[in-house]
This record gives C-alpha cells, sequence and structure tokens, in this order.
C-alpha cells in the first residue's frame, strides 16, 4: 500500500493524531483519481511532521482500470474521477458531461478545449493555444527546513500537470552542510 503526502499550513488546525507536535485535520481524503491506468482511492490520513513542517499522509488503495479489467478511468477537474465499464453502462459523461481536455503541444505551449458528449463517448477538440513562456513573474524561492526550492524565470508548460506554471528545483542544502536562505535563493554557510 502507498500513501500520498500532501502539504497544508498548521494553521488550519483540528488535530488529527499522529505526531504531538502535528496539529492538522488529516480527515477528509483527497479526492478519487485516476492514475496510470489504476484507480486510485484514499483512506483517512494521519499528520506527520517528519521533516519540521507539518503534513498529511493519505493511504492509497489502487485498482486496476484499464480495457483489459473491461473498466475506462474518466478524469474530471472538479469531483471524483470515475473508473467505469464501458460496456455495461454509460459512458459517465451522459451522466456528468465531458471535462475540459488540457495538453502540452511542446515545452512552451498549453492547447485546451471543451470535451463533448457523442454517443456516450467524450470528443475533444483543442481550440486555444497558450504559450506559457509569457509568464514571467515565478514565485519567490522557498525554504522548508534545509530543503531550498526555487522556480524558473520564465513559464512553460508542465507536462504532468498540463498546465502552464513554472518548473521547480529542489536543494537539500544539508548535504553541502549549508542552510537554507530564501531571501538570496541559494544554500550559504561554511
Amino acid at each position: 500500500m502507498r500513501s500520498v503526502v500532501l502539504a497544508f499550513a498548521a494553521a488550519l488546525g483540528g488535530g488529527c493524531g499522529g505526531s504531538p507536535s502535528c496539529d492538522l485535520d488529516c480527515s477528509t481524503p483527497p479526492k478519487k483519481t485516476c492514475s496510470n491506468g489504476d484507480f486510485v482511492t484514499y483512506g483517512v490520513g494521519t499528520c506527520s511532521d517528519e521533516h519540521g513542517d507539518p503534513t498529511c499522509v493519505y493511504p492509497e488503495t489502487h485498482k486496476p482500470c484499464t480495457l483489459a479489467t473491461n473498466n475506462v478511468c474518466y478524469s474530471y477537474p472538479d469531483r471524483d474521477d470515475v473508473c467505469g465499464n464501458p460496456e455495461g453502462n454509460p459512458h459517465p459523461c451522459s451522466i456528468y458531461g465531458c471535462p475540459p481536455h488540457a495538453t502540452c503541444v511542446d515545452d512552451a505551449t498549453l492547447a485546451t478545449g471543451p470535451g463533448t458528449c457523442s454517443f456516450n463517448n467524450c470528443i475533444y477538440v483543442t481550440d486555444t493555444h497558450t504559450d506559457c513562456t509569457l509568464l514571467v513573474t515565478p514565485p519567490a524561492a522557498k525554504c522548508v527546513g534545509t530543503i531550498l526550492t526555487t522556480y524558473a524565470a520564465t513559464g512553460s508548460c508542465l507536462t504532468n500537470q498540463a498546465v502552464c506554471g513554472y518548473a521547480s528545483v529542489t536543494t537539500d542544502c544539508a548535504i553541502t552542510n549549508q542552510v537554507c536562505d530564501a531571501v538570496m535563493a541559494a544554500c550559504v554557510g561554511p
């Protein structure tokens, strides 16, 4: 069984067990998702502050959801994903409609378009191209303990999420016996 870790601000409060110094409410798991041919559901989480910042850790359950198992995974941006049988049951689009489609054409271009339900299948037409390199205000560097996260100066199409955003680089300053300095956006020290 795998687990997914989601970080939340400690100010959320609520107490969820796990570490005594961890005070996050981890009782609401993430939405059900489709991932690499699996339908993934999450259990109630536990709170952990193993790396200095409170995080919720949710146990995952993976179920194959492929044509080989006579199922198909349908992803929706604003509700739980669905794993269903395309032969015996109507396609979820006849019930829920089709989620919008997004894909990276290349490192700089995001293509998006609406989905329409036709004969119980989602049909997609790409009608909008966005130049992600026009993003020129990256988030500030941040430190979490000894971990420094910096961001690219210009945007790109993040293929794993199919959105315009900023590529990030994470560095553990402790490996070089340094500390993280977010103001300087660097590992500093002796």
